[in-house]
């Protein structure tokens, strides 16, 4: 557990024990940084500001989906945020609630991950903090930011799989672009929730220093539309690969076809002819001719020439 306590001359680090100092004399401004390992130290924490005790089961729950609610001290926002990416591109979100009130935060992450060493980098830096609200807001500007420096480099990732799949026909590249879109489901829904939560934001506004539709409220809302509106687009464009690469195979299938009917119609009528004279009646008076068998195969020659001719005329060859 992180606490940081910020006077007017002083910012100190420490542990429960700062939490509880503070507690005891409240001055200056608190903030909370725990992680999941410090859930039974969070939960007197948050027990010890009064805080709802259903507010505190939705903030300690590993999953939950982003919402902002407003209590009459207090503000709980829940997010989901982007965690390390390791070889699989599309991980599971981190689950990260925020608690704010006049002049204290808490903070609970599921486990580390980018957001969340963003965050804590930037409070040890801190040398004064003009309040828990403007810190909130820095807080969901920074996920929002990470979430669209990941949605560029996705959009890079599609479009090298794009230029690939006009290249060559691989179905290993399609099974990508589908995992991608899969992938991207579940995130547009996060996406989604944050962008509401954003939109609340933006109406209600974070206490007395982040007022309803300041231009930071406006920007944040942007942001987070701006993250929906990309993940939407880059879903409707993998799935346009996909029915453009189903459409591709389906055009080869259909000219391979094409050829096999073709070759196979030609053989028809020379396959009859043979069919014809391969039966073993007595009376066949063209059996006897000295020159049948090579009017025959002339005749063959001419019927499989003249279709070949016709099925060119006709652009079937």
């Amino acid at each position: 557990m992180n606490v940081w306590t910020f006077t007017d001359s002083d910012v100190r680090e420490g542990g429960l024990d700062a939490f509880q100092d503070w507690h005891v004399s409240p001055v200056g401004k608190v903030c909370v940084f725990a992680g999941e390992e410090d859930t039974a130290s969070l939960k007197g924490v948050l027990q010890a500001l009064n805080v709802h005790p259903l507010a505190i089961q939705d903030v300690l729950r590993d999953r939950h989906p982003p919402k902002y609610e407003v209590f009459p001290e207090y503000w709980v926002f829940l997010m989901r945020v982007l965690p390390h990416q390791g070889k699989s591109f599309f991980l599971h979100p981190v689950q990260v609630s925020l608690v704010v009130g006049e002049n204290w935060l808490v903070c609970r992450y599921q486990h580390k991950c980018l957001s969340v060493d963003a965050i804590l980098a930037s409070m040890r830096l801190k040398t004064e903090l003009s309040g828990v609200a403007v810190l909130t807001w820095e807080i969901m500007e920074t996920v929002a930011s990470h979430y669209l420096d990941w949605l560029m480099y996705l959009e890079r990732r599609i479009g090298t799989l794009e230029d690939a799949l006009l290249l060559a026909s691989d179905d290993k590249l399609l099974m990508d672009v589908i995992a991608l879109k899969t992938g991207l489901r579940k995130y547009r829904r996060n996406f989604l929730y944050l962008e509401r939560v954003a939109g609340q934001v933006r109406d209600k506004g974070i206490g007395s220093d982040i007022l309803a539709y300041s231009p930071e409220c406006n920007d944040l809302y942007e942001k987070w539309e701006r993250v929906y509106s990309m993940s939407a687009m880059f879903y409707e464009q993998l799935g346009d690969m996909i029915d453009g690469y189903i459409s591709q195979s389906s055009y080869k299938l259909n000219v391979t076809m094409r050829v096999l009917t073709v070759i196979t119609a030609i053989f028809i009528p020379l396959s009859f002819i043979a069919a014809l004279y391969g039966m073993n009646f007595i009376n066949m008076p063209e059996l006897w001719y000295h020159n049948g068998y090579f009017v025959l195969l002339a005749v063959m020659l001419f019927v499989g020439l003249g279709m070949v001719i016709w099925f060119r005329k006709i652009k079937w060859l």
